[in-house]
Protein backbone atom coordinates (compact mmCIF):
# COMPACT_ATOMS: atom_id res chain seq x y z
CA UNK A 1 0.00 0.00 0.00
CA UNK A 2 2.59 2.24 0.55
CA UNK A 3 4.30 1.13 -2.15
CA UNK A 4 1.65 2.04 -4.93
CA UNK A 5 1.18 5.53 -2.39
CA UNK A 6 4.74 6.31 -2.92
CA UNK A 7 4.90 5.27 -7.12
CA UNK A 8 1.86 7.36 -7.58
CA UNK A 9 3.69 10.39 -5.95
CA UNK A 10 6.69 10.35 -8.55
CA UNK A 11 4.18 9.91 -11.31
CA UNK A 12 2.09 13.34 -10.28
CA UNK A 13 5.67 14.83 -9.63
CA UNK A 14 6.34 14.11 -13.49
CA UNK A 15 3.30 15.30 -15.00
CA UNK A 16 2.88 18.61 -12.21
CA UNK A 17 6.94 19.18 -13.66
CA UNK A 18 6.39 18.67 -17.15
CA UNK A 19 2.78 19.45 -18.43
CA UNK A 20 1.34 22.33 -16.14
CA UNK A 21 -1.70 22.19 -18.51
CA UNK A 22 -2.86 18.45 -18.03
CA UNK A 23 -2.31 18.81 -14.63
CA UNK A 24 -4.17 22.07 -13.90
CA UNK A 25 -7.21 19.92 -15.60
CA UNK A 26 -7.12 16.43 -14.27
CA UNK A 27 -6.03 17.68 -10.44
CA UNK A 28 -9.37 18.69 -10.27
CA UNK A 29 -11.21 15.15 -10.01
CA UNK A 30 -12.31 14.51 -7.18
CA UNK A 31 -11.80 10.76 -6.73
CA UNK A 32 -8.12 9.95 -6.05
CA UNK A 33 -7.96 6.62 -7.69
CA UNK A 34 -9.03 8.63 -11.07
CA UNK A 35 -6.52 11.34 -10.36
CA UNK A 36 -3.85 8.78 -9.46
CA UNK A 37 -4.81 6.84 -12.14
CA UNK A 38 -4.26 9.63 -15.17
CA UNK A 39 -1.13 10.49 -13.86
CA UNK A 40 0.29 7.25 -14.11
CA UNK A 41 -0.79 6.73 -17.69
CA UNK A 42 0.91 10.42 -18.28
CA UNK A 43 4.27 9.02 -16.61
CA UNK A 44 4.24 6.56 -18.91
CA UNK A 45 4.12 8.29 -21.84
CA UNK A 46 6.53 11.03 -20.71
CA UNK A 47 8.86 8.23 -20.36
CA UNK A 48 8.52 7.44 -23.86
CA UNK A 49 8.22 10.69 -25.06
CA UNK A 50 11.49 11.94 -23.39
CA UNK A 51 13.52 8.58 -24.68
CA UNK A 52 12.34 10.33 -28.35
CA UNK A 53 12.96 14.06 -27.46
CA UNK A 54 16.57 13.61 -25.83
CA UNK A 55 17.49 11.52 -29.09
CA UNK A 56 18.25 8.77 -27.38
CA UNK A 57 18.86 5.86 -29.25
CA UNK A 58 16.26 3.24 -30.39
CA UNK A 59 17.87 0.82 -28.52
CA UNK A 60 16.12 2.35 -25.44
CA UNK A 61 13.26 2.01 -27.07
CA UNK A 62 13.44 -1.05 -27.47
CA UNK A 63 14.37 -1.85 -24.25
CA UNK A 64 10.63 0.17 -22.92
CA UNK A 65 8.33 -2.00 -25.85
CA UNK A 66 10.50 -5.59 -24.22
CA UNK A 67 9.03 -3.82 -20.73
CA UNK A 68 5.85 -3.24 -22.05
CA UNK A 69 5.61 -6.56 -23.70
CA UNK A 70 6.79 -8.20 -20.22
CA UNK A 71 4.14 -6.83 -18.24
CA UNK A 72 1.06 -7.35 -20.34
CA UNK A 73 2.18 -10.74 -20.92
CA UNK A 74 3.55 -11.96 -17.50
CA UNK A 75 2.49 -8.78 -15.38
CA UNK A 76 6.23 -8.08 -15.00
CA UNK A 77 7.20 -4.69 -12.99
CA UNK A 78 10.49 -3.34 -13.75
CA UNK A 79 9.61 0.02 -11.99
CA UNK A 80 7.17 2.57 -10.68
CA UNK A 81 5.47 3.41 -13.65
CA UNK A 82 4.87 0.18 -14.45
CA UNK A 83 3.56 -0.85 -10.64
CA UNK A 84 1.38 2.30 -11.36
CA UNK A 85 0.20 0.95 -14.34
CA UNK A 86 -0.71 -2.57 -13.17
CA UNK A 87 -2.63 -1.02 -10.66
CA UNK A 88 -4.40 1.02 -12.89
CA UNK A 89 -5.14 -1.64 -14.98
CA UNK A 90 -6.89 -3.20 -12.45
CA UNK A 91 -9.28 -0.95 -11.58
CA UNK A 92 -10.11 0.26 -15.12
CA UNK A 93 -9.32 -1.52 -17.92
CA UNK A 94 -11.57 -4.47 -19.39
CA UNK A 95 -9.79 -7.92 -19.22
CA UNK A 96 -9.54 -7.73 -22.79
CA UNK A 97 -7.54 -4.74 -22.91
CA UNK A 98 -4.83 -5.19 -25.64
CA UNK A 99 -2.84 -2.32 -24.78
CA UNK A 100 -2.54 -1.27 -28.34
CA UNK A 101 -2.46 2.67 -27.39
CA UNK A 102 0.55 1.77 -25.17
CA UNK A 103 2.73 0.16 -28.11
CA UNK A 104 0.99 3.10 -30.53
CA UNK A 105 2.61 5.82 -28.12
CA UNK A 106 5.76 4.06 -28.72
CA UNK A 107 5.42 3.52 -32.02
CA UNK A 108 5.26 7.10 -32.21
CA UNK A 109 8.24 7.56 -30.80
CA UNK A 110 10.21 5.52 -33.41
CA UNK A 111 8.47 7.83 -35.55
CA UNK A 112 10.31 11.02 -34.19
CA UNK A 113 13.76 8.94 -34.23
CA UNK A 114 13.39 8.11 -37.56
CA UNK A 115 11.29 10.79 -39.32
CA UNK A 116 12.49 14.16 -39.71
CA UNK A 117 9.68 15.70 -41.99
CA UNK A 118 6.05 15.29 -43.00
CA UNK A 119 4.91 14.84 -46.62
CA UNK A 120 1.25 15.36 -45.91
CA UNK A 121 -1.43 16.27 -43.71
CA UNK A 122 -2.67 12.82 -44.11
CA UNK A 123 0.83 11.52 -43.08
CA UNK A 124 1.13 14.05 -39.87
CA UNK A 125 -2.32 12.82 -38.76
CA UNK A 126 -0.86 9.32 -38.78
CA UNK A 127 1.74 10.73 -36.21
CA UNK A 128 -0.25 12.72 -34.31
CA UNK A 129 -2.62 9.41 -33.48
CA UNK A 130 0.54 7.94 -31.99
CA UNK A 131 1.66 10.24 -29.96
CA UNK A 132 -1.23 12.37 -28.89
CA UNK A 133 -4.72 10.44 -29.68
CA UNK A 134 -2.99 7.07 -28.01
CA UNK A 135 -3.23 9.30 -25.04
CA UNK A 136 -6.68 9.93 -24.68
CA UNK A 137 -7.35 5.98 -25.61
CA UNK A 138 -5.59 4.94 -22.35
CA UNK A 139 -7.58 7.72 -20.25
CA UNK A 140 -11.20 6.81 -21.53
CA UNK A 141 -11.34 4.21 -19.82
CA UNK A 142 -10.95 5.64 -16.17
CA UNK A 143 -12.81 8.95 -17.30
CA UNK A 144 -15.82 6.94 -18.64
CA UNK A 145 -15.75 3.57 -17.67
CA UNK A 146 -19.50 3.03 -18.54
CA UNK A 147 -19.50 5.20 -21.72
CA UNK A 148 -20.30 4.49 -25.27
CA UNK A 149 -16.13 3.35 -26.15
CA UNK A 150 -16.86 4.05 -29.78
CA UNK A 151 -17.89 7.35 -29.34
CA UNK A 152 -15.30 8.13 -26.38
CA UNK A 153 -12.26 6.92 -28.36
CA UNK A 154 -13.34 9.09 -31.62
CA UNK A 155 -13.15 12.43 -28.97
CA UNK A 156 -9.57 10.57 -28.26
CA UNK A 157 -9.08 10.97 -31.50
CA UNK A 158 -10.33 14.11 -32.38
CA UNK A 159 -8.80 15.81 -29.16
CA UNK A 160 -4.93 14.36 -29.63
CA UNK A 161 -5.10 15.90 -33.30
CA UNK A 162 -5.90 19.20 -31.67
CA UNK A 163 -3.51 19.22 -29.47
CA UNK A 164 -0.90 17.89 -31.05
CA UNK A 165 -1.00 20.12 -33.90
CA UNK A 166 -0.61 23.19 -30.90
CA UNK A 167 2.25 21.27 -30.47
CA UNK A 168 3.84 21.60 -33.15
CA UNK A 169 2.98 25.18 -33.53
CA UNK A 170 4.28 26.52 -30.42
CA UNK A 171 7.20 24.01 -30.99
CA UNK A 172 7.89 25.09 -34.52
CA UNK A 173 11.31 27.22 -33.75
CA UNK A 174 12.40 24.15 -31.43
CA UNK A 175 11.84 21.08 -33.81
CA UNK A 176 13.72 22.63 -36.28
CA UNK A 177 17.03 23.11 -34.24
CA UNK A 178 16.29 18.83 -33.50
CA UNK A 179 16.43 18.77 -37.28
CA UNK A 180 12.79 18.02 -36.95
CA UNK A 181 10.14 19.94 -39.36
CA UNK A 182 6.07 18.82 -38.43
CA UNK A 183 5.05 21.52 -40.81
CA UNK A 184 3.22 19.12 -44.19
CA UNK A 185 5.61 19.52 -47.18
CA UNK A 186 2.58 20.19 -49.06
CA UNK A 187 1.49 22.89 -47.16
CA UNK A 188 4.81 24.72 -46.69
CA UNK A 189 4.83 24.44 -50.73
CA UNK A 190 1.09 25.93 -50.77
CA UNK A 191 1.81 28.79 -48.50
CA UNK A 192 5.54 29.50 -50.25
CA UNK A 193 7.37 28.60 -47.14
CA UNK A 194 10.65 27.05 -46.83
CA UNK A 195 13.32 25.46 -44.79
CA UNK A 196 15.55 28.30 -45.32
CA UNK A 197 12.68 30.39 -43.98
CA UNK A 198 12.27 28.54 -40.66
CA UNK A 199 16.61 28.22 -40.41
CA UNK A 200 16.47 31.87 -40.27
CA UNK A 201 13.74 32.08 -38.05
CA UNK A 202 11.49 34.17 -40.56
CA UNK A 203 8.87 35.53 -39.84
CA UNK A 204 6.86 36.59 -42.74
CA UNK A 205 3.35 35.73 -44.71
CA UNK A 206 4.90 32.85 -45.82
CA UNK A 207 4.73 31.74 -42.63
CA UNK A 208 1.73 33.30 -41.25
CA UNK A 209 -0.56 31.61 -43.54
CA UNK A 210 1.19 27.97 -42.95
CA UNK A 211 0.66 28.88 -39.47
CA UNK A 212 -2.46 30.30 -39.68
CA UNK A 213 -3.93 27.56 -41.65
CA UNK A 214 -2.27 24.37 -39.59
CA UNK A 215 -4.58 26.74 -36.63
CA UNK A 216 -7.54 26.15 -37.79
CA UNK A 217 -7.31 22.49 -38.77
CA UNK A 218 -6.08 22.64 -34.89
CA UNK A 219 -9.50 24.60 -34.12
CA UNK A 220 -11.43 22.20 -36.11
CA UNK A 221 -10.63 19.06 -34.24
CA UNK A 222 -10.82 20.98 -30.50
CA UNK A 223 -14.59 22.02 -31.69
CA UNK A 224 -15.09 18.08 -33.30
CA UNK A 225 -14.31 17.01 -30.01
CA UNK A 226 -15.68 18.98 -27.85
CA UNK A 227 -19.38 18.41 -29.80
CA UNK A 228 -18.76 14.63 -28.29
CA UNK A 229 -17.67 15.56 -24.86
CA UNK A 230 -21.67 14.73 -23.90
CA UNK A 231 -20.11 11.20 -23.91
CA UNK A 232 -18.69 11.80 -20.92
CA UNK A 233 -20.37 11.98 -17.22
CA UNK A 234 -20.28 15.54 -15.83
CA UNK A 235 -17.29 15.75 -14.06
CA UNK A 236 -14.92 14.08 -16.82
CA UNK A 237 -16.77 16.29 -19.29
CA UNK A 238 -15.80 19.48 -17.31
CA UNK A 239 -12.41 18.40 -16.40
CA UNK A 240 -11.70 17.62 -20.55
CA UNK A 241 -13.57 21.10 -21.33
CA UNK A 242 -10.98 22.62 -18.62
CA UNK A 243 -8.12 20.48 -20.78
CA UNK A 244 -9.33 21.90 -24.07
CA UNK A 245 -9.73 25.32 -23.59
CA UNK A 246 -6.62 26.18 -21.78
CA UNK A 247 -4.65 23.72 -24.55
CA UNK A 248 -6.69 25.75 -27.42
CA UNK A 249 -5.33 29.09 -25.78
CA UNK A 250 -2.08 28.56 -26.89
CA UNK A 251 -2.39 28.91 -30.05
CA UNK A 252 -3.69 32.31 -29.52
CA UNK A 253 -0.74 33.25 -27.31
CA UNK A 254 1.29 32.06 -29.99
CA UNK A 255 -0.30 34.87 -32.21
CA UNK A 256 -0.29 37.31 -29.65
CA UNK A 257 3.17 36.67 -29.62
CA UNK A 258 3.45 37.86 -33.33
CA UNK A 259 4.14 34.72 -34.13
CA UNK A 260 7.32 34.44 -32.77
CA UNK A 261 7.92 30.57 -31.83
CA UNK A 262 11.45 30.50 -32.54
CA UNK A 263 12.79 32.59 -29.51
CA UNK A 264 10.78 31.71 -26.73
CA UNK A 265 8.40 29.20 -25.84
CA UNK A 266 4.60 30.42 -25.79
CA UNK A 267 2.56 29.04 -22.65
CA UNK A 268 -0.48 29.97 -21.00
CA UNK A 269 -0.21 31.91 -17.68
CA UNK A 270 -1.21 30.61 -14.45
CA UNK A 271 -3.70 34.06 -13.64
CA UNK A 272 -5.16 33.06 -17.75
CA UNK A 273 -5.54 29.66 -16.89
CA UNK A 274 -7.50 30.54 -13.83
CA UNK A 275 -9.86 32.95 -16.04
CA UNK A 276 -10.48 30.46 -18.57
CA UNK A 277 -11.69 27.78 -15.94
CA UNK A 278 -13.81 30.13 -14.33
CA UNK A 279 -15.18 31.25 -17.97
CA UNK A 280 -16.03 27.21 -18.30
CA UNK A 281 -17.44 26.99 -14.73
CA UNK A 282 -19.78 30.13 -15.29
CA UNK A 283 -21.54 28.38 -19.28
CA UNK A 284 -20.81 24.72 -17.76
Amino acid sequence: MIQIKNDYLKCQEVIKKHSKTFYKAFSQLQDENKRNAVYGVYAFCRYADDLADKMQSKTQLDQLKSELDAFVKDGKMTNYIFRALKDVSEKYYPKTFDYAPFYDMILGQYMDLEETKYETMEDLFVYCQKVASSVGEMLVYILEPKGDMKKLKQVAYDLGIAMQLTNILRDIGEDFLNNRVYLPETLMKKHGLTHEMLANKTINEQFKNTFDELASIAYAYYDKAYQNFDAFNDESRLILTYALVIYREIIAVCKKEKYDVFSQKCYVSNPRKIALIKEVNAHE
